[in-house]
């Protein structure tokens, strides 16, 4: 840039710099300004509003969303069809390994276990240990995802919440 050529932002900041050093005599010298700002009591004076307030949502406001139980209705909606979700899914993986534990039943010999004091070896443990191990807790999960759609059934009749939000 050349000596004599100044940006806008150098303008801009000596324009600023300019006006308030100005702003205080000028409005002293006005005839239609107000010399100082008006007491606080007087009508012309903006409200004082204290930190506090400010930090606080009014009370008045009403919100165009509904609530029952702190939750809206498509936050109750995803609630139980997670919940039926995981149900349906833990059913039928529970129903096929019945089915597998039906097949492997009946092809397996069922004096497989050796009698007590005998170290039995594992390859000769029941085929379908491992299934009857799966199912129990396949049934577990089941029982406590059915507890948790009942709690859930009355956390949304205590709140009031519609059957339509419910499905």
């Amino acid at each position: 840039m050349r000596r004599g050529q100044t940006t806008w932002l150098g303008r801009l900041a000596r324009g600023a710099v300019v006006c308030a050093g100005l702003s205080g005599t000028a409005a002293a010298e006005s005839p239609g300004a107000p010399a100082e700002d008006p007491p606080v009591g007087s009508p012309s004076a903006p409200p004082q509003v204290e930190l506090e307030e400010l930090l606080k949502l009014p009370g008045d406001v009403r919100y165009d969303v509904e609530r029952r139980g702190g939750a809206t209705q498509g936050e109750w909606r995803a609630r139980f069809q997670k919940v039926r979700g995981e149900l349906a899914q833990e059913r039928l993986a529970l129903e096929r390994s019945q089915l597998e534990l039906e097949k492997v039943a009946g092809s397996a010999d069922s004096w497989q276990l050796a009698p007590p004091g005998v170290n039995s070896n594992r390859s000769e443990a029941p085929l379908d240990f491992r299934l009857r191990t799966e199912i129990r807790q396949q049934r577990a999960e089941v029982d406590r995802l059915e507890k948790q759609l009942r709690d859930l059934d009355v956390e949304a009749n205590l709140a009031g919440v519609p059957e339509a939000w419910r499905e």
